[in-house]
């Protein structure tokens, strides 16, 4: 009985130390997951501050450069106003404005004017010693470039308002078999009309002639 009662405090004793070891194994795979997942998480999103950072870079070198404010060249009132960041004195502009990267300005030499005005890079090609724009005779009138949009008819295509009326009514008479004063017909052919003729048979990869 003795013998009985020792071998099962033996194996009682055994299985509550398995049961324990079991626990804490499993509380150290446990661990070392949240670990990992902390570690992944701490990984996941570098440098997340990055596109703010960008950001005041791109502004700080904004305000460091010379930019001229477009109402001041231009017939328009600066919508900004007071909280403009860009120059509006002229002389303080000139001041921190980068040396000309030219001597001929191709907008002056070919319209006689400069849109650009004193934001111009060729600026020095249209400003006369008083730090005035000049203009000057061209030899033949500017026209603008044929193949070219303004933005109202881009605005219009891209949100597909812009009139298509006239090609349309272009359409439309081609489909109809009309154009004008012209009468198109429409193509006709019928096999019987081909009996006893010589046509040509379509090309193959193995030979074209002849068929009577």
């Amino acid at each position: 009985m003795k013998s009985n009662e020792a071998e099962k405090d033996v194996d009682e004793d055994a299985s509550v130390d398995g049961v324990s070891t079991d626990r804490e194994q499993s509380n150290n795979n446990d661990r070392d997951r949240e670990e990992k997942k902390l570690a992944r998480k701490n990984r996941k999103g570098m440098n997340k501050n990055r596109m703010k950072e960008m950001k005041q870079a791109e502004t700080a070198i904004r305000a460091a450069s010379a930019r001229l404010c477009p109402s001041v060249i231009q017939p328009v009132k600066c919508k900004f106003g007071e909280k403009c960041c860009l120059e509006h004195d002229i002389p303080t502009f000139l001041a921190k404005k980068p040396s000309d990267i030219g001597e001929i300005c191709p907008l002056f030499e070919t319209r006689g004017t400069c849109p650009f005005s004193y934001a111009c890079r060729f600026g020095g090609a249209h400003t006369d010693a008083m730090g005035n724009q000049i203009t000057k005779e061209t030899e033949a009138p500017y026209q603008e470039t044929i193949n070219s949009s303004s933005i109202h008819i881009q605005i219009a295509l891209r949100k597909r308002t812009f009139d298509f009326k006239r090609s349309e009514e272009v359409l439309s008479a081609l489909k109809d078999g009309s154009l004008g004063a012209m009468e198109r017909e429409k193509p006709k052919m019928s096999l019987a009309s081909m009996k006893g003729k010589k046509y040509l048979a379509p090309l193959t990869t193995v030979v074209s002639f002849f068929f009577l």
